[in-house]
């Protein structure tokens, strides 16, 4: 059977949207429906971004009890740690929302 299409998720290493969607649009045009903006700019590294998001919210804050997380490789050498992040005491997460930055980074 012979694929019937592309399907791009997440980020792609190019300087902005624009470059993402010509680039894209040259090469796989015609396998697409949809191309992603490729989470460029202060969105390359989603995770990243959106602990910032939350290290910004008022209400949140570090977590000065939990141990940090340790990210290690397959060998167990430690790449990076990092701290978590919690609600501040007396928040209620119901009453919480969060902007993330998509509808202002899309348009």
């Amino acid at each position: 059977m012979a694929p019937i299409g592309v399907h791009l998720i997440g980020s792609v290493p190019m300087a902005d949207a624009e470059t993402v969607f010509r680039t894209v649009a040259r090469a796989l045009g015609s396998w697409l429906a949809r191309i992603p903006d490729g989470e460029t700019g202060t969105r390359h590294r989603w995770i990243w971004w959106q602990r910032e998001m939350l290290l910004h919210h008022p209400a949140m804050e570090l977590d000065p009890v939990t141990p940090p997380f340790e990210l290690r490789q397959w060998d167990g050498a430690m790449l990076r740690t990092t701290e978590w992040i919690r609600f501040r005491s007396g928040i209620d997460p119901a009453e919480v929302t969060f902007d993330t930055g998509y509808a202002e980074a899309a348009i």
